[in-house]
């Protein structure tokens, strides 16, 4: 799919405090820090296809690179954040996906800032 030189504004994250819900905020932070890298990436590469990642039915975690962009993307995101795990990295391609297809970060009413 072509990357349609859509730019994706950086997000403007909200203040990070400790979560109650079983996870700290460090996991939140290092998810935050791989969506960053994505979208630095995306803008640096406008003329380039978006990535692809095949994913597997019911099983989270995995987030094989289907194209070149794909594997540039991965590349540029485990620079930022090399000892993320399997379920942060799946869990930011996915929204990241998504964020491409509405580069203007709007989610039933709320920028995505403001639900991370």
């Amino acid at each position: 799919m072509p990357n349609n030189n859509k730019r994706i504004e950086p997000i403007r994250w909200k203040h990070l405090e400790y979560s109650d819900k079983g996870l700290g905020s460090g996991y939140e932070q290092t998810c935050r820090n791989l969506m960053d890298a994505a979208i630095e990436w995306h803008n640096e590469n406008l003329d380039k296809e978006l990535p692809e990642f095949k994913q597997i039915e019911n099983v989270f975690g995995v987030a094989i690179r289907n194209n070149e962009s794909a594997k540039q993307m991965r590349k540029q995101m485990l620079k930022r954040v090399p000892d993320c795990s399997g379920a942060q990295f799946h869990i930011v391609v996915a929204n990241y996906l998504w964020l491409a297809e509405h580069p203007d970060g709007i989610m039933d009413g709320k920028y995505v800032g403001d639900v991370w």
